[in-house]
Order: structure tokens, then C-alpha cells, then sequence
């Protein structure tokens, strides 16, 4: 069935912060987060008389969200590109108080993971969704949200690990 216009604005108001922390998270630029969760809300509405209803108006809303981004993110390969090179020097142009910070280190590796590993990551371990929530957010099978969590935390882990200095 149709989804409830009240509904659709009640999951938007009551996930709101939670929305813009996952697009964000995504796309880089809280502009560009801001623009892809209003999208998301509006194409929730427009297509609210086409929701089959076999997930929850929360899930399908951040499933939208997910699709917005990754669509923002394919409209602009340059930016982005731009946006990798630019965490990938963060610690180089930082001040040296703040090169030391994991939080820092953490979210420049986060931003060069692939797309697909990177929303997945965030999903789970940012926004504390379950595994079927990441794969119904992604709108993939839980065995591939596994397979792209797995592929991420790999990367990060490598990124983390000890140099050995020869």
C-alpha cells in the first residue's frame, strides 16, 4: 500500500539528524548532504503511492537517501575526485596538534574507501544499523553488504597497521 504523507514526514522528522550524519558521511559536503536528504524526501512523497510496503517507511527512506547520494556522488566524479585527493593530504596540511588525531586518520581512510564500502561502513559502524538494515539501505543482499563491511574494515585495518621501518 500507499505510504501515509504524516508518516513519510514523521520518519523524515523524527531521523532528520540521523539522515544528514549518513549523508554527509557519504557525499563529504554538508551542502551537498543537505540537498540529497531534501531530495530524498521529496522522491519519498512523489513515490509514496508506488511503496509496496515490504520494508518499513524508515528503511525505504534510507534507502533513498543511500541512492540519492550515491547518484550525487556519480553526477560529480570530479568533486569527488577532488575530495579523495584533498583527505588523502590531510595530514600533510593540518596543523601537527591535530595530525596525531585518530579521528582524523579515521575519517581520511573512510573517505578513500570505494563508495559501496564506505556507505556500508558507515551504516553499520556510524550509524549502528544491523547488517539487514545495511543491505536494505543499499538495496543489495545481506551476503554483499557483508562481503563490502568486510572488504572495508580489511582496508582500514591496513591503513592502521604498524609500518615496519626497513
Amino acid at each position: 500500500g500507499a505510504i501515509d504523507v504524516t508518516a513519510v514526514a514523521r520518519v523524515a522528522e523524527t531521523h532528520l539528524a540521523k539522515a544528514l550524519r549518513l549523508a554527509r558521511s557519504i557525499v563529504g559536503s554538508p551542502d551537498d548532504a543537505r540537498d540529497a536528504v531534501q531530495e530524498a524526501f521529496a522522491r519519498v512523497l512523489d513515490r509514496s503511492a508506488h511503496f509496496r510496503g515490504d520494508a518499513r517507511v524508515e528503511t525505504y527512506f534510507f534507502r533513498v537517501v543511500v541512492n540519492e547520494c550515491l547518484g550525487l556522488l556519480r553526477r560529480n566524479r570530479v568533486r569527488r575526485l577532488l575530495l579523495s585527493v584533498w583527505s588523502r593530504t590531510l595530514p600533510a596540511t593540518t596543523p601537527a596538534h591535530e595530525t596525531g588525531s585518530d579521528a582524523v586518520q579515521l575519517r581520511a581512510a573512510v573517505d578513500v574507501l570505494p563508495a559501496a564500502q564506505r556507505v556500508a561502513f558507515v551504516l553499520r559502524h556510524v550509524e549502528q544499523m544491523s547488517v539487514a538494515e545495511v543491505a536494505a539501505a543499499m538495496g543489495i543482499g545481506e551476503s554483499t553488504a557483508k562481503t563490502h563491511l568486510s572488504r572495508a574494515l580489511k582496508r582500514l585495518r591496513l591503513a592502521f597497521a604498524p609500518r615496519s621501518e626497513s
